[in-house]
């Protein structure tokens, strides 16, 4: 017998020594997979958290390396960056004649688009940089006293512009086209044009929504996926309890809240191919176009900007009211008057660098 147990005593302490090696291993390999996965990831890696001395300085006036390169823009924002491309603009498949017909558009010049909608937050620090006497003629577009609709979710206090309570990051809604473009030109920003919010929205791929061709109502809000109730006349939570179903009020939610979406199935996201977000649902947004409908003969365009005058603007992406055919990235039955001005509208700036 102690012949036998000091046979067996090396292939024991091999035995024990193999499975500390296989265990390292498989450590090691954890860890290096990791790092590699983040690195591959990195142009997607979006910042939440604003850099201690405010905006990027100029960053923002340079163009970037690749799509999804992230730099924080004039008012706080983060931008993505959408390089140069070619792509499909509209659909021949969709029913909806206003989408038709499907032509090619190529953009010589890569741009930075805000991630997100300006939100309530953005919208009352840049108020309280106008003029007193500014800042009344901006704001009476966000400040309806006889339309609930069209109310807004701000309010002055004491002399000073903030955002109802629980709604600092949500999307501004009430301001009509001129307010907008007046928001992106004080930074020195622009509203996008049709085009560069359809490319930034759907790439060079023909997908239907902004993360691809199969609907998922937990990428965005929607009639089928709505924020919390909120009662637009009074400013305030809705008392949902107080009123039937149908009467509920959808509202939007806050603006990242589609970037990353834990769930036991996975991670899922709203970005869009650059990582820009909300481009299906939440609010619709102006861009700098005037509507109007593709030429029956539309052929090769370069960096269109639409027709130079018209009656309506241009409002796309689809809003927390909308069903899912309302949030594609080729749905523009929504163009409106610029002077409207309501809670499903909302905006985002782009810059162009000079060289890109």
């Amino acid at each position: 017998m102690p012949e036998r147990a000091e046979a067996l005593a090396p292939n024991v302490a091999g035995s024990l020594i193999a499975a500390a090696v296989l265990y390292l291993c498989r450590r090691w390999f954890l860890v290096v997979g990791r790092a590699l996965w983040r690195a591959v990831r990195q142009p997607f890696q979006l910042s939440t958290v604003p850099p201690p001395d405010g905006p990027s300085g100029d960053l923002w006036r340079m163009p970037g390396r690749q799509a999804g390169d992230t730099v924080w823009g004039p008012d706080g924002s983060l931008m993505v960056w959408v390089p140069p491309g070619t792509f499909r603009m509209g659909s021949d498949t969709s029913g909806h004649p206003e989408e038709a017909p499907e032509h090619r558009v190529e953009l010589t010049q890569g741009f930075w688009i805000m991630q997100c909608i300006v939100t309530n937050a953005q919208y009352a620090q840049y108020l309280n940089r106008l003029t007193a006497r500014e800042a009344r003629t901006k704001s009476v577009v966000l400040a309806s006293t006889t339309d609930p609709n069209t109310k807004g979710e701000l309010e002055n206090r004491d002399g000073r512009w903030c955002p109802c309570a629980g709604r600092e990051d949500h999307p501004v809604v009430g301001a009509i086209w001129e307010a907008a473009s007046d928001y992106a030109a004080h930074y020195g920003l622009a509203l996008p044009t049709e085009a560069q919010w359809e490319y930034a929205a759907r790439g060079d791929s023909q997908r239907r929504w902004p993360w691809g061709d199969h609907w998922d109502r937990r990428r965005c809000c929607t009639s089928e996926n709505p924020g919390p109730p909120w009662d637009y006349a009074n400013r305030c939570p809705a008392d949902v309890e107080a009123k039937p179903a149908a009467d509920r009020i959808n509202s939007t939610t806050p603006v990242k809240q589609f970037e990353r979406n834990e769930l036991a199935a996975g991670v899922l996201s709203g970005c869009s191919w650059c990582a820009a977000l909300d481009m299906a649902g939440n609010m619709m947004e102006w861009c700098a176009d005037w509507y109007d409908a593709y030429p029956s003969d539309a052929g090769a365009a370069t960096d269109p900007t639409g027709p130079p005058t018209g009656r309506q603007r241009v409002v796309r992406g689809g809003n927390c009211y909308h069903d899912r055919d309302h949030c594609r990235v080729t749905d523009r039955r929504h163009r409106t008057e610029p002077t409207r001005r309501d809670n499903s509208i909302s905006f985002r700036c782009v810059y162009t660098p000079r060289s890109t």
